[in-house]
Formats: structure tokens, sequence, C-alpha cells
């Protein structure tokens, strides 16, 4: 299992976790392909945070659904509970394992969330709890920044077809690439492939 973070949204999160020396929480929404799951968005609410807590408003949260709602979104999408240790290590505390339990649904089907906590310094740490039909942790998952800027996509391409030329060499199994090899370093040629001393 991967988290998978798009770079405006890991943006985002970070500049709001760098804009406070207390905790913070947000909720994410998550996209699962697979056994990759993509934060596609992060939403702040209502909260009060100290330098070692933070205390969720479930009557914000509630109101936050019914936003979703409103916009026609399905909040099952919004199963992503992030927040932030300030300057302190990331990990899961005995509190945020609390606060995790506050999430089972008591729902026998797709009762499941994904906790992330993060850091001043960058760190991240991401577990996902499985509240049925049996109880399991699934913790210390994986996690990328995935850069998705089309523009720079195409405007990269182009660059390269303008500059970088692709030689292909095809060998055969009767042909010495060894030898060839040698010859190209005898002219001045660069290789990263360093060949071992053979004993005949």
């Amino acid at each position: 299992m991967k988290i998978l973070f798009p770079s405006n949204v890991y943006e985002r999160l970070r500049a709001y976790v760098l804009a406070v020396d207390t905790e913070i929480s947000f909720l994410g929404k998550e996209e699962r392909i697979g056994d990759t799951i993509i934060i596609n968005d992060i939403a702040l609410f209502k909260q009060e945070s100290t330098y070692g807590s933070t205390i969720l408003d479930r009557v914000a949260l509630g109101k936050l659904y019914d936003n979703l709602m409103d916009k026609g979104e399905n909040p099952s999408n919004w199963k992503t509970w992030i927040h932030s240790h300030a300057g302190m290590n990331a990990y899961f505390s005995g509190k945020d394992k609390e606060t995790i339990e506050s999430f089972d649904l008591e729902h026998p089907v797709d009762n499941w969330f994904l906790s992330v906590v993060v850091n001043h310094a960058g760190d991240l740490q991401a577990r996902i709890d499985v509240f049925s039909p049996f109880r399991h942790t699934i913790d210390k998952l994986s996690w990328d920044i995935v850069f998705t800027n089309p523009l720079l996509s195409e405007q990269v391409k182009r660059e390269i077809e303008e500059k970088v030329t692709t030689i292909e060499y095809r060998y055969n199994e009767y042909h010495d690439w060894r030898k060839e090899l040698e010859a190209l370093k005898r002219r001045g040629f660069r290789s990263q492939i360093l060949l071992p001393n053979v004993v005949d």
C-alpha cells in the first residue's frame, strides 16, 4: 500500500503546517486505485489546537460533511485524517490512536480510515485502520509526491525532442560488445560500465 500526494495538494499541506507552531488537523479526500491511495484534496475545519494536541470539533466536522453533500460530493471519499506534530517527531501518540478509534463508523462495509501525521521537518507517517469485518492496522505505509503539471510536461517533452537524440545499438549473440566498449574508451568516451579483469 502506498500514499500519493499530488504536488499542489502537498504544497498546500506544507504551507498550513509551517504557518503555525501548534498542532493542526485536516480531513483529506482520497481516491483508491488498487494498492495506491491518492490524496486529492485537504480541508481545514474549526478546531482547538495546542503545542501537544489538536481537538476535533465534531459539530464543525458534521457541517463540513453537510457542505460536501450540498456540493454533490460523496462524504465517504473523505476518510483521511491528517495532522501535524509541529516541531516534534512524526509518530502516532496514544492520544492520536484514541482519535483514530473515534473514526470507527461501526458499519460492516468499507469501514476503514487513513491517518497521516507530519511535522515541520517534512517527516511523514501513515497508517490505515480497518474496523470491519475485523480490526487490524496497516502501518508504516510508503508515500511519495506526484508532480502533475501538464504545461511543464509538454515544455520538457518539446525541449527533449529538440536537444536529445536517442541512439539505439542492437547487438546479436555474435557481437563482441566488450571490444567495442574498450575501443570507445580509447577514443575518450566515458562510460558507467566497469569491465572486470578477465583472466584467460
